[in-house]
């Protein structure tokens, strides 16, 4: 009697580790899975990131050539304007700028 309750406790610790170990390895799996899935995500956000930096870039650059003075005048002279001899300012009477 004393060898079977010895042999159904041995029996029911292996059975019992063997649960545990591959509920330990279901887990570990899962949890790569979900690390990896986020490393993915990661990777796409970064080159993401890269790409609005070169943007950003090649915007500032643009910005830098349209405001430069030589861009300035070349635009001046395509729209035919010319510059004031003098400047005359309207006073209003009544601080009314706008008529109905």
């Amino acid at each position: 009697m004393n060898r079977l309750v010895a042999l159904l406790d041995r029996t029911s610790l292996k059975v019992c580790m063997l649960v545990v170990i591959v509920f330990l390895g279901v887990g570990y799996i899962g949890k790569i899975n979900n690390t990896s899935t986020r490393g993915y995500a990661i990777r796409d956000l970064e080159t993401k990131v890269r790409q609005l930096q070169q943007e950003d870039q090649q915007l500032s650059v643009e910005i830098a050539q349209y405001s430069s003075m030589q861009t300035v005048r070349k635009r001046v002279e395509q729209l035919g304007m010319e510059q004031t001899k003098e400047v005359e300012y309207v006073k209003s009477v009544d601080g009314a700028v706008a008529r109905r």
